[in-house]
């Protein structure tokens, strides 16, 4: 399907391991997660491109940036690819921090702003860390009911355990809390 603002283009199953769960209370032909997918994508173009005015991903003239739907393996929210679109997972049910709704949308909210990112230039692997805190930071910025990134604060190479630890040498995720220091 299309997003209603016409940004995004969604691929899904409709049956198998990958499809999503086939309630459509709107009874409109989609299911309705994968219409709440297509609100989340717009949501966060809009605070990203309109609001914050970063670059327009996708441009006006370009084709509906897309997004995938599949069942991921526990604890692999998303990816944004070099190629130019982001994967999904189909429920969020298990196997995450977050789950649910609230998981799909920090979910594309993170993934999407990579997108943005890669505007910019392309993610250099020497600097993951920096794109992985601000996109864990932007998470909470569109959906600040989520706080999927405060389950991302400790661990081995977390800021918290290892306060010495340079920012370079974390996974990113775990110094998210710097962006709302910044911020």
């Amino acid at each position: 399907i299309i997003s209603p603002d016409g940004f995004f283009r969604i691929y899904y199953d409709t049956t198998g391991v990958d499809a999503p769960d086939s309630d459509d209370l709107d009874v409109n032909q989609i299911p309705d997660y994968i219409d709440k997918v297509a609100i989340a994508s717009d949501s966060s173009r809009r605070v990203l491109v309109e609001i914050m005015e970063f670059h327009p991903v996708p441009d006006l003239d370009e084709a509906p940036y897309p997004i995938y739907i599949d069942n991921r393996t526990s604890g692999n929210y998303g990816v944004n690819t070099s190629g130019g679109w982001i994967e999904i997972d189909n429920d969020y049910s298990s196997g995450f921090y977050t789950l649910g709704l609230q998981a799909m949308q920090v979910t594309i909210a993170h993934e999407f702003f990579h997108a943005v990112q890669r505007k910019y230039r392309e993610l250099e692997i020497e600097n993951r860390y920096f794109y992985e805190f601000s996109s864990t930071w932007i998470e909470d910025i569109i959906y600040p009911d989520g706080d999927d990134y405060l389950h991302w604060l400790e661990g081995p190479d977390r800021l918290w355990t290892d306060p010495e630890i340079a920012f370079k040498d974390t996974d990113g995720y775990s110094v998210a809390l710097y962006g709302h220091y910044l911020n």
